[in-house]
């Protein structure tokens, strides 16, 4: 019996190194593409970069900084540089205009979110003062002179 199972151990140790058991199929390997899933994958990147040519391309450079209150709305070329006070509801905001890039420096609101917000250098990048009522735009040049949309 001891015999026995010294054989059985033997046979375990050795088929270790086998793929399976012994009535298990050899393990076959499939392509690692066929024809249709190269046209997929090209279909699908092409897709991509086609939607995002659209989303983020032919975007304009940022040429103003809009500042609006309930009042008015001023518009400040980004290229000279200045600090500009704008007067709402609750105190004074200033506005720093400076290397092409905007942000708010001063603002009487209890959480200065205005201010956190930091430097505005994107064309639609914006920041508000809530409560003293000032909304900061960077605004971007029109790109080509057609129509925007059309309506029936």
């Amino acid at each position: 019996m001891s015999g026995r199972a010294t054989t059985h151990r033997r046979s375990r140790s050795t088929s270790g190194t086998s793929a399976g058991s012994k009535g298990s199929p050899p393990m076959r390997r499939l392509p690692l593409s066929k024809p249709l899933d190269i046209v997929a994958l090209i279909v699908s990147i092409l897709t991509v970069a086609a939607v995002s040519l659209f989303a983020f391309g032919d975007r304009s450079a940022p040429d103003a900084v809009s500042i609006e209150t309930d009042d008015a709305r001023f518009l400040y070329p980004l290229d000279q540089d200045r600090v500009v006070t704008v007067s709402g509801p609750i105190g004074e905001t200033l506005v720093e205009i400076r290397g092409g890039r905007a942000r708010v420096i001063e603002s009487p609101c209890r959480d200065k979110i205005c201010i956190l917000t930091g430097h505005l250098d994107a064309t639609g990048a914006w920041t508000a003062c809530l409560p003293n009522r000032i909304f900061v735009r960077i605004e971007g040049g029109v790109v080509g002179d057609g129509v925007d949309a059309q309506t029936y």
